[in-house]
């Protein structure tokens, strides 16, 4: 997906009451990987909080009663083949089952995304996976747009807003021409 920051500001949300955001970098890897198992993920390369979030670029969404991260986002560097180097990426959008619901995946993206914009970028990627469809309906209600760049993507993404209700063809749509 790609978001053009200038062209859709970045919406405000309150965090929900009884949680906070924190910004965190590679000392926290840890809990980090608690986080990440408790949500059914796998571990991480061991570079990757050191080498591909921005400084500080580690989202946390804590229940504050037990101080436990329970959502989480990552501002990124792009580094993916073939997307450009002088954007943003949100990646790692998660959260623990028994919190889900309750918008913790959304203000953690938020959280994320500000940082990106904080940064310098104007412009961020994301790659996400057709059946994460609570996070593509957080993405496309905070200005993410449908990237096709793979031929299959305009009949897959017809599937995915079908499936939640949003007309595909009223989305603004990107191909690879972005990368020009």
């Amino acid at each position: 997906m790609f978001l053009d920051i200038e062209k859709h500001p970045l919406p405000d949300y309150p965090v929900p009451e009884g949680f906070r955001i924190t910004r965190n970098g590679p000392e926290v890897a840890e809990r980090y990987e608690v986080l990440r198992e408790g949500a059914g993920w796998s571990k991480l390369k061991p570079d990757f909080l050191t080498n591909k979030i921005i400084p500080k670029g580690l989202v946390f969404c804590e229940d504050i009663a037990t101080g436990l991260p329970v959502a989480s986002a990552t501002a990124e560097f792009s580094d993916y083949p073939g997307h450009r180097t002088d954007w943003g990426n949100l990646g790692q959008v998660l959260s623990l089952e028994s919190y889900r619901g309750r918008k913790l995946g959304l203000v953690s993206c938020l959280a994320a995304m500000r940082i990106i914009e904080e940064t310098g970028f104007t412009k961020a990627t994301l790659l996400t996976d057709d059946w994460r469809v609570p996070a593509i309906r957080i993405y496309l209600g905070t200005g993410w747009r449908p990237w096709c760049s793979e031929p299959d993507m305009p009949e897959r993404w017809q599937k995915i807003c079908e499936g939640i209700g949003v007309d595909y063809n009223s989305l603004e749509t990107y191909d690879n021409s972005l990368l020009g």
